[in-house]
Formats: C-alpha cells, sequence, structure tokens
C-alpha cells in the first residue's frame, strides 16, 4: 500500500472517529438563467447527506435556509439545521461516494443533487509525490508535471504546517489538511472536500471551484490553495500567509510545510 493511500485511508477514518460536533461549511452555486428569482431570497430547504456504495443509505437530514446571492452563491453550515437525524461526526468518509441532496421545503421549487466525495481509485497510472517547502517560505507556485495528456480526474493534497502565537513565537503548533478536489467534466472547476482535525474549524467544500481549500484555524484563513492551470501540467498555488486575530491573540503561519499529493487520471 503507498505512503498516500495510507495517509488517506487514516486521515479519512481517523477524522470521523476524533472530531466532536463537526459541520460542514458548504459553500454551493445554482444557475440563476435556470433558477430565475432565486437570488437575494432565503429559502426554506431540506438537506440530505446520502452515501452511496451497493445502495443509496441516508446518513444525515436537517433544515435551514438557503440564502442566495446576487452571482448564484450562498453557504450553509450543515450540522447547525433544524429537525435533524443521523450524525455528521459518525461518517466514515473513506467508504463510498457521498451525495448532498438540496429540495425546497415549499412548492418544490428547488431540487440538487452535488457530489461531495468520490471513491478514491488506486491504480498504476496514478501520479504521487511530496513538494517540500525547501525554501521555508511557506507559500509559492507550484507544478506537477502530467504523464497522461488528459485532464486529472481527482487530486488529493495532505498537508501538514505549523502555526505560532505571535506573543510566543517559539512555540509552534501543527496544522493537518486533508483535501480532495475532483472535476467529473474535465472544465477545470471542481468539487472540493477539505476535512480537517482541528476543533476550532469544520470541514468544508467548495462547489464548482478552481479552490482546493483554506488553511485556517478560525473564520478567516491564513491561506488558500488555488488551481491556476491545467492544460500542460497541474499548476496550483499556496498563497502567501495572512496574519489572523482571534480573541486580541494574533495568529500566524510557521514555515515550512509538507505537501503529499496524490493525482487520478
Amino acid at each position: 500500500m503507498n505512503l498516500c493511500f495510507k495517509l488517506l485511508i487514516f486521515l479519512l477514518v481517523g477524522i470521523s472517529k476524533n472530531a466532536s460536533a463537526q459541520h460542514i461549511g458548504f459553500h454551493g452555486k445554482i444557475d440563476l438563467t435556470t433558477h430565475i428569482g432565486f437570488d437575494k431570497t432565503s429559502i426554506p430547504v431540506n438537506i440530505k447527506i446520502i452515501q452511496r456504495n451497493t445502495a443509496s443509505i441516508e446518513l444525515y437530514s436537517e433544515n435551514q435556509n438557503m440564502k442566495v446571492d446576487s452571482a448564484g452563491s450562498y453557504f450553509m453550515m450543515i450540522g447547525n439545521g433544524k429537525n435533524s437525524t443521523g450524525n455528521v461526526d459518525s461518517i466514515i468518509w473513506s467508504d463510498g461516494s457521498f451525495f448532498l441532496q438540496i429540495a425546497s421545503i415549499e412548492n418544490n421549487k428547488f431540487e440538487e443533487t452535488i457530489s461531495l466525495r468520490i471513491p478514491t481509485s488506486i491504480n498504476p497510472e496514478n501520479t504521487e509525490g511530496i513538494i517540500s517547502d525547501t525554501e521555508n517560505k511557506g507559500f509559492g507556485k507550484f507544478s506537477i508535471n502530467k504523464s497522461p495528456s488528459r485532464a486529472p480526474k481527482k487530486i488529493t493534497f495532505d498537508l501538514s504546517t505549523n502555526y505560532v502565537n505571535l506573543d510566543y513565537p517559539g512555540d509552534t503548533y501543527p496544522i493537518y489538511r486533508h483535501y480532495e478536489w475532483f472535476d467529473t467534466d474535465g472544465d477545470g472547476n471542481g468539487n472540493s472536500f477539505m476535512l480537517t482535525y482541528s476543533d476550532k474549524t469544520t470541514h468544508e467544500f467548495w462547489q464548482n471551484s478552481k479552490k482546493i481549500g483554506d488553511v485556517k484555524l478560525y473564520a478567516t484563513p491564513f491561506q488558500e490553495i488555488i488551481i491556476n492551470d491545467l492544460q500542460n501540467n497541474i499548476d496550483f498555488e499556496i498563497t502567501k500567509p495572512e496574519k489572523v486575530k482571534n480573541l486580541s491573540i494574533t495568529y500566524a503561519i510557521k514555515s515550512p510545510f509538507s505537501l503529499i499529493y496524490l493525482i487520478e487520471w
């Protein structure tokens, strides 16, 4: 079993068992040309997390409001809704495919099924490796060679880095994040799922985006991981970290970082 796959299984299973009161910050998008009049409104919806393996199983359900902006974007903190059934904490994300079903409660005006995660496929065509922050900058632009000429089906990143309380900069504390970005139609915009160990942050999902994920402890991220280009190579960027203040304490990223990647074609 290779290094990337071992770490992936460890993270996906371990996070599900160890995180407490975990939620999912869901960044969604809808097509306003299809759903006319949905912008700047609050729509009562039912949300379900569905696992599909040999059969479909409803793992979680809740009701809350979906507020759509003028660009068709919306954000919901899944786990904060009402009339919930099931438990987000108990989901073992490594087991099968996962989907989010969103349906309006009133008048059946909106219904969508969104792919949250696709299973990892281990095969000889996959590309894997480690990117080390040899310059100790904590950020930068990077390129992974494309062996096949086609676009990647899925990109998995496991990032380890450190942060400090700037009042005590000699003491460092670890940050581990697991990211899965997948682009099933090959248009360069994919769905990205970020899993976290920290009790200060939630899991997070971005729909139809070039963003792979954030590095953060609180609401404001230290930095982002973004895909810049998929044409000739896989070019991505870990942005320059920003200082974050919380309860009068200022935190900052402390380099270096290490990034393990697995590319599925």
